[in-house]
């Protein structure tokens, strides 16, 4: 009985290298061996985890998801 589990293949890419933190809490920055970076936003709390091509788009999606979890958004999106 296989699950079958949704996961980017940036997930189990072990040619990525960790780069310092960036200016949004939640997204992390990694450049893989080609030179290209990806930006994964992630929330330990609730292990979810996802990759995006730019810091923005990654701090949007971690409100989008804070914000489906009935939480205020933190980064970019203002709750009204």
């Amino acid at each position: 009985m296989e699950k079958n589990i949704n996961i980017s293949k940036d997930a189990y890419d072990r040619n990525k290298v960790r780069l310092p933190k960036g200016k949004y809490k939640y997204v992390y920055p990694w450049q893989k061996k080609d030179g290209t970076i990806v930006y994964q936003s992630y929330i330990s709390k609730y292990k979810w985890s996802k990759y995006f091509s730019n810091e923005k788009d990654a701090a949007i999606g971690v409100d989008k998801y804070l914000i489906e979890k009935g939480l205020k958004p933190i980064n970019i999106l203002k709750s009204i």
